[in-house]
């Protein structure tokens, strides 16, 4: 845009009585007339009575635009400052589209909803499960060597988008709740690592109340890899846990290493892992795959507190 068009905008945005809450109302206001004018040129239902065309969606735009500079121009900002801000924020842009582009078809999502589920209820919570064809999980959480405490939870995993997994959550409380009566306490949805809320690089930020997990199966053949877990979790900021129920040949089992990050991003994570999958390659220590994936939705980030507190 040009100097002398950007200083005329900025002379009117000054002499504008309006305060910032009036102007910003007045955006509102302004974004109102344009969905006016978007919906029946796409010819949305309930707007076909009226007929716009593109020069009035352009007019519409331009009305949003003004009213949304003159806050900036008002709290002394100058035009530097806004193109500056601007070029960030198509730079984030790009980014999204980027991430977005990466996605074909389909997102998975795996659902947990955990449960406040006494022993003797555990095998009928199994059989319950059964019935809505999501499997039951029963995991011992381990700090400092001591079991902290069980989680009993359901996993599935559905495809498609966030109302998918939110559904998917809903169909399992109403059953597992509403009709067997078992105590809700967390509902949680995880999915790919590159998913476009996951931050990327050093260039973007972690979403409120989520995080990277990854999940290391390493065999237990001996006390000593015990031993060796418990100190490489100490060492490395991960965590413990196994399903009691679950055993292996020759007494030996899985005991599970959780890393959780809820700062920085995937290629610091990677990073991290990398080095713990080296360490445990040093040690000799056999383990399965590694499962990396990314939180999306948490209802209850403390519930697990006493396992992740160092």
């Amino acid at each position: 845009m040009k100097k002398q068009t950007l200083d005329f905008i900025q002379q009117l945005s000054l002499s504008d009585p309006k305060t910032l809450t009036q102007k910003a109302a007045k955006i509102t206001e302004e974004n109102g007339e344009l969905s006016r004018i978007v919906l029946p040129y796409e010819g949305a239902s309930g707007t076909l009575h009226r007929f716009t065309d593109q020069e009035a969606i352009l007019e519409e735009s331009v009305d949003d635009i003004l009213a949304a500079i003159s806050l900036p121009y008002q709290l002394g900002f100058t035009h530097e400052d806004i193109e500056a801000m601007m070029a960030k924020k198509a730079a984030k842009w790009k980014g999204l589209q980027v991430k977005e582009s990466k996605i074909k078809g389909d997102i998975p999502f795996e659902i947990h909803v955990t449960f406040e589920i006494a022993n003797q209820m555990i095998e009928p919570f199994k059989e319950a499960c059964h019935q809505i064809d999501v499997k039951p999980i029963v995991i011992d959480l381990e700090n400092q060597g001591e079991t902290v405490m069980r989680d009993v939870m359901t996993s599935s995993v559905v495809y498609g988008g966030n109302a998918e997994a939110i559904s998917a959550i809903q169909e399992i409380r109403k059953y597992l709740e509403g009709e067997h009566g078992f105590i809700w306490k967390r509902s949680k949805v995880e999915t790919v690592p590159w998913h476009p809320m996951a931050p990327q690089t050093f260039r973007d930020n972690m979403p409120g109340d989520c995080y990277f997990e990854a999940h290391i199966g390493c065999i237990v053949t001996c006390e000593e890899d015990k031993e060796f877990l418990q100190h490489f979790s100490e060492e490395t900021g991960s965590h413990l846990s196994r399903n009691p129920f679950k055993k292996l040949d020759n007494g030996a089992y899985i005991n599970m290493v959780t890393l959780r990050s809820a700062s920085g991003n995937l290629e610091d994570f990677d990073e991290k892992l990398k080095e713990m999958t080296d360490w445990l390659d040093r040690q000799e220590l056999e383990y399965k795959k590694v499962e990396r994936e990314f939180a999306v939705y948490d209802t209850n980030i403390n519930h697990d507190f006493l396992w992740t507190q160092k």
